[in-house]
Formats: C-alpha cells, sequence, structure tokens
C-alpha cells in the first residue's frame, strides 16, 4: 500500500507517514486556505476600488439615461428598448450611407411597412368576398339565361 504523498513548499515530496501524521498536512491545507482567502480579500478590494470610481448615473428618466448612455455602455434588457436601439442604430447607418448593408436595411424598411398594408388589403377583399358570396358550401341556382 503506498502513503499519501501531498507535495508543498516545505516537504519536496515527503509522503504523510514520513512527516509524522496527517495533523502535519491539514496544518499545511490551512495555511495554503488562509493565503488563498487573503488573496481573494485583495482582489475583492481592488474590485470595490474599481467600481467605487465610476461615475453614477444622474437620477433622470429613462430615456435620458439612454440618451447619456448611447445605448452601448448599459445591457438592454428590455426587448423594446433593444428594438428601439437597433432602429435608431439603423437609421444612423442609413443616414451615413457609408455602409453596405445601406440599400438592404432601406429593402426591409420597405417591406416592413409595405407587407403588411398587402395582408391586410388581402384579408379584406377576402371578408368582403364571403360576405357577397355567403359561405364556401352554398349553392345558388343558376341564372336563367335571358
Amino acid at each position: 500500500m503506498r502513503s499519501l504523498a501531498i507535495p508543498s513548499e516545505e516537504d519536496d515530496g515527503k509522503s504523510v507517514s514520513s512527516q509524522g501524521g496527517v495533523e502535519k498536512v491539514l496544518e499545511r491545507l490551512d495555511r495554503r486556505l488562509a493565503a488563498i482567502e487573503r488573496e481573494l480579500d485583495l482582489e475583492r478590494e481592488v474590485v470595490h476600488e474599481a467600481v467605487g470610481k465610476r461615475r453614477p448615473l444622474p437620477a433622470s428618466p429613462p430615456a435620458a439615461k439612454a440618451a447619456a448612455l448611447d445605448g452601448h455602455d448599459e445591457v438592454l434588457r428590455h426587448p423594446i428598448r433593444a428594438v428601439e436601439h437597433e432602429a435608431e442604430h439603423l437609421k444612423d447607418v442609413v443616414a451615413q450611407g457609408d455602409s453596405g448593408a445601406t440599400p438592404l436595411i432601406l429593402i426591409g424598411t420597405w417591406l416592413a411597412v409595405v407587407l403588411p398594408l398587402v395582408a391586410l388589403v388581402t384579408g379584406l377583399a377576402f371578408g368582403i368576398s364571403y360576405l357577397v358570396t355567403g359561405s364556401p358550401g352554398t349553392h345558388y341556382p343558376p341564372i336563367p339565361a335571358a
């Protein structure tokens, strides 16, 4: 049966049985844990200092906050705000006209307006047709020839 070897800076790979017991290993582990906790505390202090240096946003309505941040520094969690932000971004891209995507954006905007109108007119036409002719299963007598 092998003895358990836990290397550290002090023992250069000696086994537990040659060090005099498990208690010494536990003491070394406790010291190492304390050192790790001290390092963690130092890192926490650095993070808290960095967070404390950020300037707080002024208390203002959400629209003013979004305008102040330009929408890029804040994570947009609300889906409507995300869509509004994207629409504003696309308007800016089209206004500049430098992007290769400008024609696609314009075509997409045109389709977003025209397709719902076509669907509305088609639906109205089918609805009026249904009201005038009756249900599809209704058979009217043929019109007599004059």
